[in-house]
């Protein structure tokens, strides 16, 4: 895991894990472990979105509304 997304993984603590877990209707380890798989591919996923200007743009609004 690249440092960003260790930083972002370290923000989830075990009451969003929970919550993650239990709206998929698995176990908190196997939650635990797809936000593990999953963050590399999202944080690239941004990184390529973020290359274009109207990727940015589109980024950067939806960071405002939520």
């Amino acid at each position: 895991m690249s440092d960003l997304t260790s930083s972002v993984f370290a923000q989830l603590d075990q009451s969003h894990i929970e919550s993650i877990a239990q709206q998929l209707g698995i176990d908190p380890s196997q939650a635990s472990d797809a936000v593990q798989q999953a963050l590399p591919l999202l944080m690239g996923g941004l990184a390529r979105n973020a290359t274009s200007p109207q990727g940015a743009a589109a980024l950067h609004s939806a960071l405002e509304r939520d």
